[in-house]
């Protein structure tokens, strides 16, 4: 880029201005950050023997043989059929929903699942459940928890 300036004894110039530039794309600091934060989440632990509380923060009984537990949620979402969509799935996607459902059966406490197992079973799970008992399985998958002190 050419500049007209003057010098000391008042005569007209021509400069050569020399402008450095970085060719790199810009990447503002919040989308580094969120990148950073998306390569840590590419696999969650989730206890999946986590009780299902009620709205008054009571444990929601399962008959006679306990309470009802992320894994029980989970368990019923991912066996279900959805005549719709269930026939239009692919070889593949059916393996991964009977791979996730045993990996989730045979597990105690914490389970390592990846980002699309969980993407997986978000979606089975908003394909089943109601929406309290989505809602509180959500909480429990994103490591929510309802402080029992505010509610009192």
């Amino acid at each position: 880029m050419k500049m007209q300036s003057r010098n000391l004894s008042g005569e007209k110039r021509m400069e050569q201005s020399h402008v450095f530039r970085d060719h790199s794309p810009l990447v503002p600091l919040s989308h580094k950050k969120d990148h950073q934060e998306s390569q840590r989440k590419e696999s969650m632990q989730i206890n999946f023997d986590s009780i299902i509380f009620s709205l008054d923060e009571k444990p929601i009984p399962k008959g006679d043989v306990g309470f009802i537990t992320l894994r029980s949620i989970a368990m019923l979402c991912l066996g279900s059929d959805n005549k719709e969509q269930d026939h239009k799935m692919s070889y593949q996607q059916k393996m991964d929903i009977y791979n996730l459902t045993n990996k989730i059966h045979k597990s105690k406490g914490l389970l390592e699942i990846t980002a699309a197992e969980a993407d997986l079973l978000k979606q089975r799970l908003t394909m089943f459940c109601t929406p309290f008992f989505l809602g509180r399985a959500i909480d429990i998958m994103e490591g929510r928890t309802i402080d029992k002190s505010e509610t009192e």
